[in-house]
């Protein structure tokens, strides 16, 4: 099980790899663009397209939602491939918005002004209707303050297809003027509008007209503050922070959530609104429109996502492995003092409750007191084991298996065949007593091969700082127990003991997956450590699931 981005999941393929993908003979949709690699499009759409039980689908099973990245080079033979396949839809982001309004012989009346597409709908002749999106998600995004904006002025930042497309939004919302700012006026910007006053400045001029006009609104319509592009960036520079007094800030960017040009927004004491929301309003619409029906509880939707984009920031190591007919998904969610990622996950880590963000991201959960101990529960339903024990096995789908570590080692396992998968807290007590052989004793039980099974052991406690006594040392076999540096005390290798017991049961050593440099003891900044932070410390989360389907 080789860490993974959550993006780089099955969900993403490349133009050639789809047209060798099953998938691609059967009904689905996709998001297309240069590189979709790690779009949070699939993560909205597809557990809708699962819910999905009637029409054309019924009997067919869910409708993938798949992202396909196209090279320029490959974009004709998409746009042939296109003419003749199964998709019911797609959605476009740049750069390929004005690419694809070739293939739509129809345009609804927003992707007509606009003269750009960002989603395709298979019609019941065969061909494809070309719409825009785009406005109506500026507008779920703003709808909160859509009272407000009924003549007030507003600035849009950045003069490309998505700011067209926030001015035809705004215009409908009865924004009376809009300033857009530009880095070049002489290029042509075809937007025109007939219900509000328009006018352009580049961005030495925009400061003098918003002190002239009072925006009550403020928008970034540009890529300034995208994570791993344009990070630290806004269109604002630090003397203009005045100029957004308690105005209202809309920014497109939605990776990070909190961009730059949001906390310039409320260190004014302004009203920040970020890229999310528009980005449901848009896939909801997209859904409606080959589909129609919106996405359900689109509130509980946005909170998915805000939760999600916070399990991104605090980079959680992911593990994929497919089995027939599903995913088996493992995860570990290292230590993070970030304010969001505690209230979510509470202020000292994951201690007896499911934390909400575990709780909404996977429903049905697992887990147990644990005792340091040798035992394990097979369990069958989402809760607290009423045993307290330090293993639990399933072989349900859909039901993660949750276990808590601060130096100990976690371990999951997870066969590809049987879909049997194990949680185990594994620190020195329930590796001596033997935690790991018993779980491979019970998998081969239950028709596990071992040579195919796959194994994963958590950050914990590397031999550098595990000093022990010598009433511990002695429970272990002498080839783990070492003498390091000017320590006089004895220091235990608790990973290469673990890979040895596995090993020495049957499991290949090319299928077990650890860092064998992490340290929660050494990397404390990093990790819950005990040893570190005594009765301070919090808990980590190792979490394993095999889904039916992958829902992100």
């Amino acid at each position: 099980m080789k860490f993974l981005h959550k993006g780089t999941l099955p969900i993403h393929l490349r133009f050639s790899e789809f047209l060798d993908d099953s998938r691609a003979t059967k009904p689905h949709a996709l998001v297309v663009g240069e590189d979709v690699s790690y779009s949070y499009s699939p993560l909205l759409q597809q557990p809708h397209w699962n819910g999905l039980h009637h029409g054309e689908w019924q009997g067919n099973g869910a409708c993938p939602y798949i992202a396909v990245s196209v090279p320029k080079s490959d974009i004709e033979s998409f746009q042939n491939w296109l003419h003749t396949s199964p998709p019911v839809g797609c959605n476009i982001p740049l750069p390929y918005k004005q690419t694809m309004v070739d293939l739509a012989p129809s345009l609804s009346s927003d992707a007509e002004r606009l003269g750009v597409v960002n989603t395709l709908k298979r019609e019941s002749n065969g061909s494809m209707s070309g719409h825009n999106t785009d406005p109506e998600g500026v507008k779920y995004a703003l709808r909160s303050v859509a009272d407000r904006l009924h003549g007030v002025n507003a600035v849009v930042f950045g003069g490309g297809g998505a700011s067209s497309s926030i001015c035809l939004a705004l215009e409908q919302l009865g924004v009376s003027k809009l300033l857009i700012v530009r880095r070049d006026v002489s290029v042509p910007w075809e937007f025109d509008s007939t219900q509000c006053t328009i006018e352009q400045v580049e961005y030495d001029q925009w400061a003098s007209w918003t002190s002239l006009h009072q925006p009550a609104l403020f928008v970034n319509a540009t890529p300034l503050g995208l994570k791993g592009h344009y990070d630290g960036q806004s269109p604002v520079k630090d003397h203009e922070l005045s100029l957004l007094r308690e105005a209202i800030g809309f920014d497109v960017v939605y990776n990070p959530m909190a961009t730059p040009f949001l906390a310039q927004i409320q260190s004014q004491n302004g009203y920040a609104i970020g890229g999310i929301d528009m980005l449901i309003g848009q896939a909801s619409a997209s859904f409606a429109l080959w589909t129609g029906s919106p996405f359900k509880e689109l509130e509980r939707v946005g909170h998915r996502m805000a939760l999600h984009a916070t399990w991104d920031a605090i980079e959680p190591q992911w593990s994929g492995l497919a089995n027939p007919g599903g995913h088996v998904e493992a995860l570990f969610v290292p230590r993070n003092r970030d304010a969001d990622t505690r209230r979510w996950l509470g202020e000292e880590g994951w201690t007896d409750e499911v934390p909400e963000l575990v709780q909404t991201l996977y429903p049905k959960v697992a887990w147990c007191d644990q005792v340091h101990g040798s035992d394990l529960v097979h369990v069958t339903q989402a809760g607290k084991c009423s045993m307290p024990c330090d293993g639990l096995w399933t072989m349900e789908r859909n039901l993660s298996l949750a276990i808590r570590v601060a130096d100990c080692a976690a371990v999951l396992l997870a066969d590809p065949k049987t879909g049997w998968i194990a949680a185990l807290h594994a620190g020195w007590r329930g590796a001596v007593a033997g935690i790991l052989p018993q779980a491979l004793k019970i998998a081969t039980e239950q028709g596990v091969d071992l040579r195919e099974l796959r194994g994963w052991l958590s950050p914990c406690i590397g031999a550098a700082a595990f000093e022990v006594g010598p009433e511990v040392a002695a429970q272990f076999p002498d080839e783990f127990v070492l003498k390091w540096g000017t320590s006089t005390h004895p220091h235990v290798d608790l990973k290469a003991f673990l890979v040895h017991q596995a090993v020495d049961a049957g499991v290949e050593p090319s299928n077990i997956d650890l860092d064998w440099d992490a340290c929660t003891r050494t990397e404390s900044e990093r990790y819950w450590s005990y040893r570190a932070l005594g009765e301070d410390a919090g808990r980590m989360v190792a979490l394993l699931q095999s889904r039916d389907t992958y829902e992100g």
